[in-house]
C-alpha cells in the first residue's frame, strides 16, 4: 500500500458527531494514524439516526459510521482523574491533539491547550466549535452550544426555500454548518504542520 501524504503524523482526537470527526477521518485518509477518544459508553454519534448495523452487526448512528472508517478508538472518561493522566500521557506522543466540546470544557477537563502544550510544547492542537474560543474579544455568542442547524439558521440558509408564514426547514445542505468547519480545520492542521518543519514551534488552531 502506497504511503500517504501524512504518513507518520499521528493525532489524537476526543471529537464526536460530524464536524471534528469528518476533518480527522479527512487526516486519516491522507496516512495520518488517528486515535479517537470516546467516552466509555460511546460518542453521541453511536446513536445517532438513522441507524445501520456495522460490520459486528450492532446498530449503529449512520453519522458515526460515515465520519470514522480507518481510525482507532479508545473509551476514556476524561472526568476521572485516571482518563485524564491517560489521555496526557497520549498526547505527549502524538503530532496533534484535536477537541470539539463547548469552548472551556477542555481547559475545564484538564486537557486544554496549555495542559497539552506542557507535555509537548511542539504540538499542534486544534479546536472547533459553533462560535470559537477566542476571548479577545469573544464572540457575544462564544457559550452557545451549536449544532449545524444553529448556526444554519443564523446565517440565513433556510430562508430561501422558506414558503411565507411556514417554518424553516432545517439541515437543507447535509450538515453544511459541520462539513465546512471540517475543511478549515483540515486547512488549519496542514498549515500548523507546515509551519512547524520549518521553525519547530507548534500552533493552536481555533474554528468556529
Amino acid at each position: 500500500m502506497t504511503a500517504g501524504p501524512l504518513d507518520g503524523i499521528t493525532v489524537l482526537a476526543a471529537e464526536q458527531m460530524h464536524s471534528l470527526p469528518h476533518a480527522t477521518q479527512l487526516l486519516a485518509l491522507m496516512g495520518a494514524e488517528v486515535i479517537k477518544i470516546e467516552p466509555v459508553g460511546g460518542e453521541a454519534g453511536r446513536g445517532g439516526r438513522p441507524v445501520v448495523t456495522d460490520s459486528d452487526g450492532r446498530p449503529t448512528g449512520s453519522t458515526f459510521l460515515r465520519n470514522n472508517l480507518g481510525k482507532q478508538s479508545v473509551g476514556l472518561d476524561l472526568k476521572a482523574d485516571a482518563g485524564r493522566t491517560l489521555f496526557l500521557r497520549l498526547a505527549a506522543t502524538v503530532d496533534v491533539v484535536a477537541e470539539n466540546f463547548r469552548p472551556g470544557t477542555a481547559d475545564g477537563l484538564g486537557i486544554g491547550y496549555d495542559a497539552v502544550r506542557a507535555v509537548n510544547p511542539s504540538v499542534v492542537y486544534v479546536s472547533v466549535s459553533g462560535f470559537g474560543n477566542r476571548s479577545d474579544p469573544p464572540s457575544p455568542y462564544r457559550e452557545w452550544a451549536a449544532y449545524a442547524p444553529i448556526v444554519e439558521g443564523m446565517a440565513g440558509l433556510y430562508e430561501y426555500s422558506r414558503d411565507p408564514d411556514a417554518a424553516p426547514r432545517p439541515a437543507l445542505a447535509g450538515a453544511l454548518g459541520d462539513t465546512g468547519p471540517g475543511l478549515y480545520a483540515v486547512i488549519g492542521v496542514l498549515a500548523a504542520l507546515h509551519q512547524r518543519t520549518t521553525t519547530g514551534r507548534g500552533a493552536y488552531v481555533d474554528i468556529a
